[in-house]
């Protein structure tokens, strides 16, 4: 895995309006070669008071146009996210509907964590995921 120093700068910034409590997120604009990805493979989920080894794949892309975008796809498809990079590693933010996030955070040895804070019936669904991505892209 190539270092994230090499190919993200915290030049430009957006702006994500937190609906549910008015607040702003500031978040850094990668600034890319090339696009890139992160293949994601997770492999135990924790929730409440259990763990198990369980299966899931995420693979995230930054487009190179400047602009930030990012997209995970998952197991729902496609979905836009919003990155944050930072010098041991980035993060993946999704805004949910209901005002909850969902995050993922990479370092730059390619450990992960996907945090999952899903709402269901006025209940939180919480979960957490172990596993590695592997980095490609970037000229």
């Amino acid at each position: 895995m190539e270092p994230l120093n090499a190919l993200v700068t915290l030049a430009n910034f957006v702006l994500i309006p937190a609906t549910a409590y008015g607040a702003l997120l500031l978040t850094a604009e990668p600034a890319l070669a090339g696009p890139v990805s992160y293949v994601c493979e997770f492999y135990e989920e924790c929730s409440r008071a259990t763990c198990e080894q369980k299966q899931m794949n995420l693979t995230f892309f930054i487009e190179a146009s400047g602009a930030g975008d990012a997209y995970m796809q998952g197991n729902v498809g496609l979905v836009r996210v919003f990155p944050v990079a930072g010098d041991s590693g980035i993060s993946f933010i999704e805004p949910l509907t209901a005002g909850s996030v969902q995050s993922t955070t990479i370092l730059t040895d390619g450990a992960a964590i996907h945090s999952r804070h899903t709402q269901l019936l006025g209940e939180f669904v919480p979960s957490q995921w172990f596993g590695t991505c592997n980095f490609f892209g970037g000229n």
